[in-house]
C-alpha cells in the first residue's frame, strides 16, 4: 500500500502516516529499503507490541490474527 492509501483507509493525513512510519522505523519495528523509486518495508515480527500493558504479545501474533481474519 502507499502512504496515501493507508491514510485514506485510516481516515488520517499522509503526514500522520509518515510520522507513524518514522516512529516505527526509529523503534526498530520496521526497516526501510529503497527499490528504484519506491520504499519497501520489512516488519520485525519478533518485537513485542509497543503498549506497556501488551508487551507479552509479539507483532508476529498480531499479524497472524489479522491475516486469518482477512482470509
Amino acid at each position: 500500500m502507499t502512504s496515501r492509501e493507508i491514510a485514506i483507509a485510516l481516515g488520517i493525513t499522509e503526514r500522520s502516516v509518515a510520522r507513524i512510519i518514522k516512529d516505527l522505523e526509529i523503534e526498530g519495528y520496521i526497516t526501510k529499503r529503497k527499490e528504484g523509486r519506491e520504499n519497501r518495508f520489512t516488519v520485525n515480527k519478533d518485537l513485542p507490541l509497543r503498549r506497556s500493558d501488551q508487551r507479552e504479545i509479539h507483532v508476529r501474533e498480531l499479524l497472524q490474527l489479522i491475516s486469518r481474519k482477512n482470509n
